[in-house]
Parts: structure tokens; sequence; C-alpha cells
């Protein structure tokens, strides 16, 4: 108890059996008590996203605090080795393991295998954790091995009720909203509760991904003045030459979107890529993707071709532009079987050549594509799902029709 204010700060119960057994039991109490208050003492130096973090171990949690930070500052391959070390010296520390899976998911190339082997951990460990944010790794595994759009909205409704007041949680929120669910009006308003808090601890998040992340989900709902805002705040913490590039490809949409001009975005970004030497073709091919989310396909095609005659590896690219274009599917398709050729199983071809047949109204190739694609990915695949009720819908309006 705080023998100031009276407030219980921390309760146990301990039993024993003789007077050794009672020495032993003390001195174990006395740890316990020691760490508890060490803990405190640093939960009260730390930024508020980081102090529900459930150890008993002041050392763990240390090393815990230095890999969000770094998971703050987009050091992943940092945020790794101070969570690794935090799991030596706590293996039941369930948010360790948590947010290894959550460094391996964000951090470029994204890393599958180490993202679905430290989810699955984290979840056996979930009990470890307060029911709110049990659900919280609940939604995390469901979202990587259960394929059920309908649980993972069950867990993001009990979440949204949840009053949770960290940052990261809302965060990730928003992206499973967006990514997961596809559904960009909740994915925004998770994100709007970090404006809220940020508007409460009188200081903006530095977090650069939410920036990008929430400005992009403003761009799907057509809130392009908000988007702006967002992306220009975002830049403010983009520290390096990627979200620096990240930033003016986004406003280089907007601007197109809206039908203004964007010659100087397109100056900063085209320096930005030269400065760090990107060559012509990858350079085409990003151009290409930036038309094709502004709705300029034939443009977005023009780009695409032309980082395709420059470096044929860019041919993936080029598929996925025709298909999405509606111009020249079949070459679209002849690209994606040469790809198949030499990977089988990767889901992503087959699920682009299931859009292929669809458009072409092939619909029963393309619900067996898509079941291929569905049944090899481990987790859910948003637009596989939709293209799917798509095709089954066809379908069945052909069955109708005769």
């Amino acid at each position: 108890m705080d023998a100031e204010s009276g407030d219980i700060i921390w309760t146990n119960r301990i039993e024993g059996v003789n007077e050794t057994g009672y020495l032993d039991l003390a001195d174990n109490l006395a740890t316990e008590i020691k760490n508890y208050l060490e803990i405190r003492a640093i939960e009260n130096d730390v930024d508020f996203d980081l102090r529900n973090a459930y150890t008993k171990s002041p050392e763990a949690y240390r090393y815990y605090i230095d890999g969000l930070n770094s998971i703050m500052a987009s050091d992943y391959v940092s945020a790794l080795e101070s969570l690794d070390n935090a799991i030596k010296l706590d293996s039941t520390f369930t948010f360790a393991y948590f947010y290894k899976a959550f460094a391996y998911t964000f951090k470029l190339p994204q890393d599958d295998q180490n993202m679905f082997l430290w989810t699955e951990k984290a979840y056996k460990l979930r009990e470890n954790l307060p029911p709110k944010y049990q659900n919280w790794v609940s939604m995390w595994n469901t979202c990587y091995f259960s394929k059920d759009a309908e649980e993972i909205k069950r867990y993001c409704s009990l979440l949204e009720e949840a009053e949770i007041e960290s940052r990261l949680f809302w965060f990730d929120l928003g992206i499973t909203y967006s990514s997961m669910l596809m559904d960009y009006e909740k994915a925004v308003r998770a994100f709007e509760v970090i404006d809220e808090i940020d508007t409460q601890r009188e200081r903006p998040w530095e977090y650069i991904r939410y920036y990008h992340e929430y400005g992009r989900a403003l761009i799907k709902v057509g809130n392009y003045i908000k988007a702006q805002e967002v992306f220009e705040s975002g830049l403010n913490f983009a520290s390096t030459n990627l979200w620096q590039r990240e930033m003016y490809f986004n406003f280089i949409i907007i601007a197109l979107i809206e039908g203004k001009d964007f010659d100087a975005y397109m100056e900063k970004y085209l320096a930005l890529k030269k400065e760090i030497g990107q060559s012509q073709a990858t350079i085409e091919a990003h151009l290409s993707l930036i038309y094709s989310e502004a709705g300029f396909m034939t443009e977005a095609v023009e780009h695409a071709r032309k980082a395709f005659q420059l470096d044929p590896t860019w041919d993936y690219n080029l598929a996925t532009i025709l298909i999405e274009a509606d111009i020249n599917i079949e070459e679209g398709i002849e690209i994606l079987n040469k790809r198949l050729e030499t990977n089988p199983d990767a889901p992503i071809f087959f699920f682009w050549k299931a859009k292929a047949c669809y458009k072409s109204g092939n619909y029963e190739e393309s619900l067996s594509l898509i079941d291929k694609a569905i049944n090899i990915w481990p987790m859910y695949l948003p637009d596989a799902n939709i293209l799917k009720k798509e095709v089954e819908q066809a379908l069945a309006n052909l069955d109708s029709e005769q």
C-alpha cells in the first residue's frame, strides 16, 4: 500500500509448510515486490503506449521498451534483437512474442514464415494477458490461420469496445480493417482515435507508418483533402528517403484524382528515386502503379510496358496492370502462365489469373484458380474472397438465364 495515498499498489498471497519454506517464500516475495516496484518506476518514465507490458522482469521490460521504440523508428532489425533479449529473460512475456510478429509483419521484405511463427507463439501465451489484450492476440491468430472473415470482424468489434488507449493498438485495428477486411470507413475511424489521443496528449505521434496507412485509407473513402493533410503531417516525420518517396507517391495520386497540377510533386519524387540510384525500369514500374491507383489506366499500361522493355523481370507488374485495365488480358495471362511454370505454388499468380479469367467470362476456371490461391495461403486473403463471391454470383446469374 502507498503510505501517502493509501492506494493498494500490489497484492499477492504465499503459503509455506515449515520454517525453511517460509524463509524461501519471504525471499521470493521480497524479489517479486522489488521487481514490481522497479517496473512501476520504469512505467512512469516511458510513453503511455509502452506501459502495459505484463512481465515480472524489469530487465525484460527494458528490452521490450527498446524493442517498441525501434519499431516506432521503423528499425525492425534492432526491434527484433531487443525483443529476443526480453524473451530470454522472461519466456512467458506474451507481448514480446506478439511484437516480434508485428516487426516481422511490417519490416521489408516481409518475413511470412516468422510472422506466422511468432503470432502462434504469442497466441499460446495469450492467457498471461488481461482479456481485452487476449482478444488482440486472438485477432492476429484468426487473421493468419482461420481464414474466417466473420471471426475477424467479431474480434474487431470486441476490441473497439475495449477502451485500450495505446496508439499502437488503434493503428493495428485500422490496418486490420483496411488490409484484412477492406472496410476503409472503419479503418479511418480507428485511425481517428489516434488523432484524438494526440490532441489529448498535445503532441503528434511520430510513427511514420501511421500517417501512410491513415492517408491511404482516406484516399479509399474519397476524403482527399484530409488525406493530403495527413501525408503533409507525415512528411514531418519521414526521416528516410523511402518514407519521403511514399509521401510524394501519394501526393501525386491525390493531385491526379483531383485534376490538379502535380509537376512539383513528380519532380521531387523522381529526384528522391535518382538520389538512391534506382533504375529507370524501377521508376517506370512505380509510375505505372501511381497512374493505376489514380485510375489513369492508359498511362499506367504505357509505363508498365516501358518498365518491362527495360527490364523483363517487371513482367508480373505488366500482367497485373493489363488485367486491371482490361487491356490485352490474354497477354497478361500468358505472362502469369510463365511465372507459374517456375513458381507453381504462388497464390498471388493464381489470384491474378483468376481475375483475368473472370474478366474474360471464363467463370469456372476463375473459381478453380481462386480456390487454389485460398487453399495454398494459410491466412485470409480479402481480395481473393471478394473475387470469389463475384465469380459465384456470375455463375449463379448464368444458371438462372438458362
